[in-house]
């Protein structure tokens, strides 16, 4: 009995102790499912957070960078964070944003370059760098740097015991970084460090992308108050009304109430300010000995000077003599038939008040003025230069008008075979890849020459690229042909380099079947020509430029969405008008997702950009290819009946398939075609279609191309 008992008695403490076992089991398991939900769950909302920074785009930058942030800091779970952009350039976007840091914090970060030295330290580290206790006095090697230790005493006082740093970094460059600290020791998850390294990247092309459309935006309207300006300027001849223009139209470019034009009197050695004005305000005309200034220094060199900082010391470095002792100061050169005839600056009390960009708007201003002042004296000296003048107004205010650089260099060279008397005109442009000149533009009744490449050396116009200097040509003193003219027949000639700051352009030649003695007057007039058109082509080229970048993915080099719906109107209405075909293909790649679930957005950035890579090659041939958003890509192929756009849509499924990295992450694609006018009467319905026969082939198992198989009644109506 007693036997019995205790056999009872030990079944049931087993049994206790079993349960009790099992529910801890149950416990430990309950909390790792929660932690593991908890980081899928912050991984999630870390790339929808990713994927939100494409609306950067826009003047608010601080306002959605701080939205971006507060977001980042509720998925970490972390108290403080802080935004630094400031790629480093004068003319770069610097913004601040912060959460938890003090702005004593900020200040003393930006006051002291803490924030350049981290954007720097951080992007050479590989986009990531963490600070795991501030608090333990044994610095690693990486933090006994000034710097860092500053840094490190800043964090402290706030608080802070862990820090990481995430580089935004953009296409070329890192634009900022982002700080994430917290009093407490926190470790993150190597996934949520790849996905915080993939969210400063794409942080960093956000706004990269946003400052570009900022600048073109910027740069259109400034060409557009050039072009008032070219008009104002070309308006009067008379010196004071010309000056009193100058600063109405300068005041429209630039914040600034300090502004001179000042000339040198080399005979008497003084230098005279007839249009000061300090604080809004017209000051009486004076004049000043020449000294060694940096008014002097700007005539002296024909150089610009642009001082942000340090004035005193910034000024001596010239070697020249301060007569101011702070604030910032933009100074150009008023350069007119190859000599500097004055100088024209603005100035502040503060420093940094002005940058490159201020500078080069000053440096065509001053290209404007310069012309129209000397034209002005010249006009009162004599009046028989009226003609020559009114040719010089007439190519200013039309060629300013334009922004397309082969538009703009046929429109002036109609204008110079107007005005001008030589049989044959033309403007040559330095195509830097392959060291050679091209006609770009010509005029005159001896043409023929339009497309012709020089290489730099040969001939007239390739010694005078070569050597930057004007030369003139006779054949009657040039019997070797070293230097002989396009034209066979030409007995006299002239080209002049075509120069902005110190980038050479181009060529201005003209030739002619004539003897042609090139007077005084004709070569100020050329030289003037020569100085405009480098101008006005500066501005179309940079233009040119700025447009192509804000219409171009930043991550695959193709073109945008947005350029692409424009590009298929255009294709569509011209195919209308003209009764050709046009063909739109759409792709989806096919297990792109598991590529970033499995390897990281890195490496997916990295697959896309080979699908970019690969599309553009088709671009060559006329294809229009852009990136539609995320994986789905989308061309524009013309004149293609539906045959052609099915064998190339093969070509390109073909091409993918080809690639070895694509093939390594198993990442093929998904294609659909429709065709204009066979399948749909428009855009909306052509791309509805494509998408459509897309999503049929994904169906059918990816790695498929389907074609619209017949009209819809909707378009057929």
């Amino acid at each position: 009995m007693h036997f019995a008992l205790t056999t009872f008695s030990m079944t049931t403490l087993f049994a206790v102790i079993l349960a009790s076992a099992l529910v801890a089991v149950l416990t430990t398991v309950a909390l790792y499912e929660d932690q593991k939900r908890r980081v899928e769950r912050n991984l999630l909302e870390l790339s929808n957070l990713n994927l939100a920074t494409s609306s950067f785009v826009g003047a608010n930058l601080p306002g959605m960078l701080s939205q971006a942030l507060d977001r980042v800091l509720a998925v970490v779970r972390l108290r403080a964070g802080a935004l630094f952009i400031h790629h480093g350039e004068p003319n770069g976007p610097t913004s601040v944003v912060a959460v938890g840091f003090t702005d004593d914090f900020c200040r003393a970060a930006q006051h002291e370059g803490l924030d350049d030295v981290l954007i720097k330290l951080v992007a050479r580290e590989g986009g990531l760098l963490g600070f795991r206790d501030l608090r333990d006095d044994s610095l690693s090697a990486l933090e006994k740097g000034q710097s860092i230790r500053r840094f490190r005493e800043l964090a402290l006082a706030q608080g802070l015991r862990s820090v990481v740093a995430i580089s935004l970094q953009a296409k070329e460059q890192a634009f900022g970084v982002l700080l994430l600290g917290t009093p407490d020791s926190r470790r993150f998850k190597p996934p949520e460090l790849r996905l915080l390294v993939a969210l400063g990247h794409q942080i960093g092309m956000a706004v990269e992308n946003s400052y570009l459309i900022q600048q073109t935006a910027r740069r259109s309207e400034e060409l557009h108050v050039l072009n008032e300006i070219g008009r104002a300027l070309s308006s009067t001849l008379n010196k004071e009304d010309l000056l009193r223009k100058v600063w109405e139209e300068l005041r429209r470019l630039f914040d600034a109430e300090n502004f001179y034009i000042a000339e040198l009197d080399p005979q008497r050695d003084e230098v005279h300010f007839d249009l000061e004005m300090i604080e809004g305000t017209r000051m009486s005309k004076r004049t000043r000995p020449a000294g060694n200034h940096i008014t002097e220094y700007i005539i002296r060199t024909r150089q610009p000077v642009l001082i942000r900082a340090n004035y005193v010391s910034e000024a001596k470095k010239l070697g020249v003599e301060p007569l101011r002792t702070k604030g910032c100061f933009c100074g150009v050169p008023l350069v007119a038939y190859d000599h500097a005839i004055g100088a024209m600056a603005v100035y502040s009390d503060h420093e940094r008040a002005f940058d490159e960009g201020h500078l080069e708007l000053l440096l065509v201003l001053a290209s404007e003025a310069s012309i129209a002042i000397e034209n002005a004296r010249l006009f009162s000296e004599e009046r028989t230069k009226a003609r020559h003048l009114s040719l010089l107004n007439t190519i200013s205010r039309n060629a300013i008008a334009t922004l397309n650089p082969d538009e703009m260099l046929a429109k002036i060279t109609e204008q110079l075979e107007a005005g001008l008397t030589y049989d044959h005109i033309g403007i040559g442009v330095l195509d830097y890849a392959t060291r050679e000149v091209v006609i770009q533009a010509e005029a005159g009744n001896r043409r023929g020459t339009l497309g012709q490449r020089i290489s730099l050396g040969t001939g007239l116009i390739g010694n005078v690229a070569r050597n930057g200097q004007m030369a003139v040509y006779r054949s009657a003193s040039h019997p070797d042909g070293a230097e002989k003219p396009l034209l066979p027949d030409s007995v006299a000639a002239i080209a002049l380099p075509v120069f902005y700051a110190e980038q050479l352009h181009g060529i201005l030649y003209i030739e002619s079947s004539t003897p042609v003695e090139f007077s005084e007057e004709e070569l100020l007039l050329l030289r003037t020509l020569a100085d405009l058109i480098a101008g006005v082509l500066h501005n179309a080229l940079s233009f040119q430029k700025a447009q192509e970048q804000a219409t171009t993915d930043g991550l695959t080099g193709l073109k945008t969405y947005r350029f692409f719906e424009d590009a298929l109107r255009a294709e569509c209405k011209n195919a209308k008008k003209h009764g050709f075909q046009c063909a739109v293909v759409l792709f989806d790649l096919d297990h792109f997702k598991e590529v970033n679930d499995s390897l990281g957005h890195l490496d997916g950035d990295v697959v896309l950009q080979s699908v970019g890579r690969i599309l553009n090659s088709f671009s060559k041939n006329g294809a229009i290819a852009a990136r539609r958003g995320g994986d789905e890509f989308g061309v524009i192929a013309h004149c293609l009946d539906p045959n052609s756009a099915l064998e190339l849509a093969e070509r390109m499924r073909g091409a993918l398939n080809q690639d070895q990295l694509l093939g390594k992450n198993g990442v093929t694609a998904s294609i659909g075609v429709s065709v204009f006018p066979d399948h749909a009467l428009s855009p909306i319905e052509l791309v509805k279609l494509a998408d459509a026969a897309m999503y049929k082939s994904k169906r059918l198992g990816g790695n498929k191309v389907s074609m619209t198989e017949s009209l819809p009644p909707s378009s057929a109506k």
